[in-house]
C-alpha cells in the first residue's frame, strides 16, 4: 500500500554568498622544516586581481628585517610559499602583502631542530672499550652527547677477537683541506684470519657474534627532518679478490654511505629499543634495502666505484628521497662502507674509505 500525502509546505530560505575573506590560513605543522616551510593565504580575486602583486613576507624574531616570497596559486583564491632560508628551532613572523600594503594581521611560527650527528666530525676518540681499537665516543666529555657510543664498527669484532692489527675502523690524522678538522676516520677492508671484512662505520651498536659471523643493531632515536646529507670522502677501492652479492672478481670495488629515516620497530627488524633494525650476516634475509621498507620515510644514498688508486679528498652533498612529507621519524640510520657487499663478505682487501664532517642539511 502507498500513503500520498497531499499537502505541501513551502519554506522561503534565504540563501546568502559571503565575499571570500582575504587572509592568512594556517599552516599544517609538518610544513614547518627546519630551513624552510610552506604558508598560505585565501585571496579574493575580485578585489586582488593580479597575482603577481600577492606576496609573502617573514621576519626572524629579533629582527627588523623582513624577507619577501613571490606567491603560487594553488586554485582560485588560494595562494602559497615556501618560506627558505630559515635557521632552526627560530620564531618567526610571517605576513601577507598585496601590491605593497600589508594584509590583516601577521603569524607565527617556530621552526624544527636542526640536530647534527653526534660526532659528526670524528674529532673525539677513546679507547673506552678496549686499547684494541678506537672509540668515537669518550665518556670524559664535558659534551653530555659525546659521552656515550652513538657509532659503531665492526672493530670491535675483527680486532676483539684477533688483535689491534685487525681493526678496520679508525682515526687518522688525514684531514681535507680548508674546514678546520684534525681527524677523520678510515674505514680500512681487509682479510682477517679466516674470513673477509669490509672496512665498515654505522650509527648503531654491535650485538655479537652468531659462529663467526657478525650481527649488528643499526639506527639510534632521531626526530628532526635533514633535507640532505653532506659529507668529505676519499677512496681507494682495489681490484675485487673476493667476490659475492653484486660483485665479481677482477672488477673494481665500490664504497658506500647511506642513511635513512624512519618508525622501524625492533619486533619486526630484530633490533633493540635504541638501534631497532639487526642484521645478522649469517642470515641473508636481514640484509634489509633501507629504501624500500615500509617504515622508511626518507632515504639517501653514495656510491663511488674505486679504480684502483687513491682519490683526492672530495665533499657532496646527496639530497633525501622523502616517501612521506608528514611523517615524523623516529629512528636515524647511517651506514659506510669501504666495500659495499661486505656483508656477503666481498670485495678488495685492501679498499679504504675515509670521512669527515658526516653533517645533515635542512634547508
Amino acid at each position: 500500500e502507498l500513503l500520498v500525502e497531499y499537502d505541501t509546505e513551502i519554506i522561503d530560505d534565504m540563501v546568502v554568498f559571503e565575499p571570500v575573506s582575504t587572509g592568512l590560513s594556517p599552516s599544517a605543522k609538518s610544513e614547518i622544516w627546519a630551513g624552510h616551510a610552506t604558508v598560505h593565504a585565501d585571496v579574493d580575486e575580485s578585489e586582488y586581481s593580479d597575482p603577481s602583486k600577492i606576496k609573502f613576507a617573514c621576519c626572524a624574531q629579533g629582527s627588523s628585517t623582513w624577507r619577501s616570497f613571490d606567491s603560487k596559486r594553488d586554485s582560485e583564491g588560494v595562494y602559497s610559499a615556501v618560506l627558505t632560508g630559515l635557521s632552526g628551532s627560530t620564531t618567526y613572523s610571517y605576513k601577507l602583502v598585496i601590491d605593497g600594503e600589508d594584509i590583516g594581521d601577521a603569524l607565527k611560527l617556530t621552526t624544527e631542530p636542526a640536530t647534527q650527528l653526534p660526532n659528526y666530525d670524528f674529532e673525539v676518540t677513546s679507547n673506552a672499550e678496549s686499547d684494541k681499537w678506537t672509540s668515537f665516543y669518550n665518556p670524559s666529555s664535558s659534551d653530555s652527547r659525546l659521552k656515550t657510543k652513538f657509532w659503531d664498527s665492526g672493530s670491535s669484532a675483527s680486532a676483539g677477537m684477533m688483535g689491534a692489527s685487525n681493526a678496520i675502523c679508525f682515526s687518522d690524522s688525514s684531514v681535507p683541506s680548508g674546514i678546520g678538522s684534525s681527524k677523520s676516520v678510515r674505514l680500512q677492508s681487509k682479510y682477517v684470519v679466516v674470513k673477509f671484512a669490509a672496512g665498515n662505520l654505522f650509527v648503531g651498536e654491535f650485538a655479537g657474534l652468531d659462529g663467526m659471523n657478525g650481527k649488528v643493531n643499526f639506527g639510534r632515536p632521531w626526530t628532526t627532518r635533514p633535507t640532505a646529507v653532506r659529507f668529505w670522502y676519499k677512496y681507494k677501492g682495489g681490484v675485487v679478490d673476493y667476490a659475492g652479492g653484486g660483485i665479481k672478481k677482477g672488477e673494481y670495488d665500490i664504497c658506500q654511505l647511506q642513511v635513512a629515516l624512519g618508525t622501524w620497530s625492533p619486533k619486526t627488524y630484530g633490533g633493540s629499543t635504541d638501534c631497532p633494525v639487526q642484521v645478522n650476516t649469517s642470515n641473508e634475509s636481514t640484509f634489509w634495502k633501507y629504501e624500500s621498507l615500509p617504515e622508511t620515510i626518507a632515504y639517501a644514498n653514495f656510491e663511488q666505484r674505486g679504480n684502483g688508486s687513491e682519490s683526492a679528498w672530495k665533499q657532496v652533498t646527496i639530497p633525501f628521497d622523502y616517501k612521506s612529507l608528514n611523517k615524523y621519524p623516529t629512528h636515524i640510520l647511517v651506514s659506510a662502507a669501504a666495500s659495499k657487499y661486505g656483508d656477503y663478505f666481498a670485495g678488495c682487501s685492501s679498499s679504504a674509505m675515509w670521512l669527515d664532517n658526516v653533517e645533515l642539511v635542512y634547508e
